[in-house]
Parts: C-alpha cells; sequence; structure tokens
C-alpha cells in the first residue's frame, strides 16, 4: 500500500475490522467501508450495491472475510475493477488485490482523504463521499465536544460499522477519545435487545446512537421484568437520527427506562449525513426534546438549533 491508495473494507463489526481501517490509516492510505454481503437479503441486489461502489472506489485492496469473497468477486468483474485475486488470510479472512486506482509515490498529507464513505443508496445509486482528514478531525472533534466525551465515559453501539453514524460516532470518536467501547452487530442487537441494555444497566456504558427503528424495536422486544436490577442513571446520551424521528417512539422508549433511572433529557434528535462526514446538527445535553405540528399533519422533533461542528 502507498499513500492515496484506497482500501476496501468488506468486513463485520469487530476486532477485525477494528484493526483494518487503523492498519489502513496508519499506511496512509483511504479506507472505504462496505457492507458486508449479510446486510442485504437479496444477493442480486447486494451485488449491485457492491459494483456501484467499486467502480467509484477503484481500490488497490479490499480486506474482505471469506463469507463475502465470492460476492466481491462477481461485483469486481461487473464493475469493470481488473485482476482481483481473492487469496484466503489465516482466521477466516481474504483479502482481493486490485489494480484499480493509481498508483501514487507521493508522502500522505493531511489533507488527504482519509475516508471514502458512500451514502445509504435509499434513494438512488449510492454515492462516494471523500472526507479528508481534517474534516474527520474537525468532526470527532465537535462530537466530543458536544457530548462532553471523556476517557471515563465508555459507548456502546450495534450499529453498522459501514455507515457513517456507527463508524465516525460510535467507533472512531470513543477511540480517539480513549474510552472503552462496546460493539455489537446489528444481528446482535437484533437477536438480544437486552444484551445491548445491559451495557448501560450494568457495565456503565453512558453514550450511543442510533435510528428511531432502533429504540422501536427495544420497545417491542423488551418486557420490563427483563429491566430487573438495571440501572440506567448514567447513560448521559441517546443520540437519534438517521430517519424521521416519531415522537411516540421516544417518549415509548423513555418511558419503558425511566422506571431504571433513564432520564427523558437523555435522548438527543440529531441530524447527519455523509456528505458532512457525520454530525450536522444536534440538540445539547441536558435540554430535553421537543416536537411542532408538522407541515403533513405529522408532528417534528427538533434535531438542535445550531450545528454543533464548527464552521
Amino acid at each position: 500500500m502507498r499513500p492515496g491508495d484506497v482500501v476496501g473494507l468488506v468486513l463485520p463489526a469487530g476486532p477485525e475490522f477494528v484493526g483494518a481501517l487503523f492498519g489502513t490509516l496508519l499506511a496512509g492510505a483511504t479506507a472505504s467501508p462496505l457492507a458486508p454481503p449479510a446486510t442485504f437479503g437479496d444477493p442480486d441486489r447486494y451485488a449491485e450495491h457492491l459494483a456501484a461502489a467499486l467502480a467509484v472506489m477503484r481500490p488497490r485492496l479490499v480486506v474482505v472475510d471469506t463469507g463475502s469473497a465470492s460476492a466481491l468477486a462477481g461485483a469486481a468483474a461487473h464493475a469493470g475493477v481488473p485482476t482481483v485475486d481473492v487469496a484466503e488470510l489465516p482466521g477466516g479472512h481474504a483479502t482481493a488485490a486490485g489494480t484499480g486506482g493509481p498508483r501514487g509515490g507521493a508522502a500522505a498529507t493531511p489533507a488527504r482523504p482519509a475516508l471514502l464513505q458512500f451514502t445509504s443508496g435509499t434513494t438512488g445509486t449510492v454515492r462516494g463521499v471523500r472526507v479528508p482528514v481534517p474534516a474527520l478531525e474537525a468532526n470527532v472533534a465537535a462530537i466530543r465536544d458536544w457530548l462532553e466525551m471523556t476517557p471515563d465515559d465508555p459507548t456502546a453501539s450495534w450499529l453498522p460499522v459501514h455507515h457513517d453514524m456507527g463508524l465516525v460516532g460510535c467507533l472512531l470518536a470513543p477511540i480517539v477519545t480513549g474510552a472503552d467501547l462496546w460493539l455489537l452487530t446489528p444481528a446482535e442487537f437484533v437477536r438480544r435487545p437486552t444484551r445491548f441494555l445491559e451495557c448501560f444497566g450494568r457495565h456503565g456504558a453512558r453514550l450511543t446512537a442510533m435510528p428511531g427503528f432502533g429504540l422501536a424495536h427495544v420497545v417491542r422486544r423488551v418486557r420490563a421484568e427483563q429491566l430487573a436490577g438495571l440501572d440506567f442513571g448514567r447513560w448521559r446520551a441517546v443520540i437519534v437520527g438517521a430517519e424521521r424521528i416519531q415522537p411516540a417512539t421516544l417518549d415509548d422508549f423513555a418511558g419503558l427506562l425511566a422506571p431504571y433511572g433513564l432520564r427523558r433529557e437523555a435522548l438527543l434528535p440529531a441530524y447527519g449525513l455523509a456528505e458532512a462526514t457525520l454530525a450536522v446538527s444536534g440538540l445539547p445535553l441536558r435540554t430535553g426534546w421537543r416536537q411542532a405540528p408538522g407541515p403533513d399533519g405529522v408532528p417534528v422533533v427538533g434535531c438542535g438549533t445550531r450545528s454543533p461542528v464548527p464552521r
């Protein structure tokens, strides 16, 4: 690897992803996380998604678990990325070496892209967003200031690590801060949301982020008797974003956990997008969220009056 090369990371959440991510950054290359196949129920749709991303990325190297290797090879051929050779590595992982990107011999500079992250693709084909090192540093610093993060404030997250909310907000920010991090896969959260809650009520995690459907999943699946013995009194922030926020979802989540110490003010509606690295606006700590009538009759939840990111 050389500075300027792009490294695709097609890995689930876990130590291998974290190691590959920071190894890429240490080499001066650009990390580009992509969703593993398990995120998509339809193999054809996944192949189309991966091919579109690879065509934009033109990676020098892709680090992939062996379960994704065949999907990667097919998508690479579809995208016209030449000579992708997959070689199995110890530990059940593989690399795919490509020759798509330009080889650069120049030294890494602070303005180089640290990340090439992709939009969600919910309204069209995914688009790549180059995130320079200064933009990533500024956004992480703003998130840390916004949440008053210290090394004594653990984070727990189940968010996909290929998505900006999970990658920047719930992985890079706590690691840069030097805080502990509990990292679950989305599948683990879906199967056993109480395990996620135990990170806060039993082990002392204080910060997290998720879309509203994550809160709704907890409300549907968790019964009050399963929370006996848990204490959420030190849970300081639940950032809620990534989709339109329903007031009833916030009310139901707060109502379920309030008897065990969670404060309503811990729920922090926010807005962000990959094109801004992550955070754009967010409700300040200890203020409490509010709602107002929307133009279509659906209540609108405020996501902060100003950006937490310095302009």
